[in-house]
């Protein structure tokens, strides 16, 4: 496992060996079970990018399961402009994205609050609760998306019927389907997703997020296109500004040239390079139109809740996340002064990459896809 790889795992709190070690292991049993496919076997980057997928849907469970019951009542009851509800926001929004692998800040207050039964059937390892809500947040990454880009009403609703009304490839986990297969078995699949995307005229994130939701780790095909910025030119000019005389302690006199700087803007200019941007294919909808669509080198078949250590088809281990987590006990915790203090300043440092996180996502909404703009590389975001 490269550098990078586990410097991520470590920013989701993931333990980088427990993953590899999984993903040994699935690549292992890829062969005899029936939930995986085949191909997983020889292929190293899916199967860590599935036990990673995997491990954090349990921790997010564990995570709900020891604080839902607090964060809702605050959630539920407390004022909005409150301290304790933002934390209690946060730390829900924590929960739900390592349950539903994706940014934090994809999941709003709206989506949490309008979900609270599914919400908390998940912190119980309801898998078909956690399903439900993969499929909630999706529709949700394409109305907030819609709306952002000025969509009216009724092609909102029209996108998310699509959605709704789209047949997901029925393939194993860990599968992978290369560009030739979508374009051939699944072209129904790929058309719609893209003019969702394109129509949307959505950003990395959502675009990958929206492709997580519905199942799948999405690899984008990109490509260099020059790019021309209109930049401020600045002048720097020196003049002079008469002499001074100086006596020095000696009696001497020394002479000084003064000058003075001033630095303007004098025009623009033209300045021109390259830029990563999304590949675009042609393809065919439903209606029988050629369209632009971005062009997806593979997708890769993602687990749904059934793979938690918590569904009801794993038996053995703890009987619940809570048994799991550590529940409640008939001693209160005792925190060491210096373990305290700790975990106040990774309390900070997290609440800090929130808000930088946040201010990513406001820039980049600038940057949205149109045509064959679609700016930004999908690919590992």
């Amino acid at each position: 496992m490269d550098e990078d790889k586990i410097k991520e795992l470590e920013g989701m709190d993931l333990d980088s060996e427990e993953v590899s070690s999984y993903a040994e292991h699935l690549m292992e049993v890829a062969d005899e079970s029936d939930k995986l496919a085949d191909e997983l076997q020889y292929d190293a980057d899916a199967a860590v990018e599935l036990s990673k997928q995997i491990n954090r849907m349990d921790q997010g469970i564990e995570k709900l399961a020891d604080g839902y019951e607090d964060w809702s009542d605050v959630l539920k009851k407390s004022d909005k402009t409150s301290q304790e509800y933002g934390e209690a926001l946060n730390n829900m929004q924590d929960a739900l994205g390592d349950l539903l692998d994706v940014e934090d800040e994809l999941i709003s207050d709206d989506f949490i609050q309008n979900h609270f039964e599914d919400i908390e059937k998940a912190a119980n390892g309801d898998t078909e609760a956690i399903d439900r809500l993969h499929k909630a947040l999706a529709q949700q990454i394409v109305i907030e998306a819609a709306t952002d880009f000025g969509l009216a009403e009724a092609e909102i609703d029209s996108l998310v019927d699509k959605l709704n009304n789209l047949e997901i490839p029925d393939i194993e986990v860990g599968a992978r389907i290369d560009n030739e297969k979508l374009n051939t078995d699944y072209n129904e699949f790929l058309t719609t997703m893209g003019e969702i995307i394109a129509a949307a005229g959505m950003t990395a994130d959502e675009a990958n997020a929206l492709f997580g939701q519905m199942g799948f780790q999405a690899n984008f095909a990109t490509e260099e296109v020059p790019t021309e910025q209109v930049v401020p030119e600045y002048v720097t000019e020196t003049a002079d500004a008469g002499t001074v005389t100086e006596t020095m302690e000696d009696g001497k006199k020394v002479t000084y040239v003064r000058t003075r700087t001033r630095t303007y803007q004098d025009g623009t200019y033209k300045a021109t390079g390259k830029m990563t941007a999304i590949a675009m294919e042609t393809s065919t909808d439903s209606d029988g139109n050629q369209v632009k669509i971005p062009k997806i080198n593979s997708l890769v078949k993602k687990a749904g809740g059934s793979f938690s250590n918590y569904s009801s088809s794993n038996k053995g281990g703890p009987s619940s996340p809570k048994s799991s987590s550590g529940g409640s006990s008939s001693e209160p915790d005792r925190m060491d002064p210096l373990e305290e203090e700790v975990d106040r300043y990774h309390s900070i440092e997290t609440q800090i990459t929130k808000v930088e996180k946040a201010l990513d996502r406001l820039s980049s909404k600038q940057e949205k896809f149109v045509g064959q703009k679609l700016i930004d590389n999908l690919n590992e975001q």
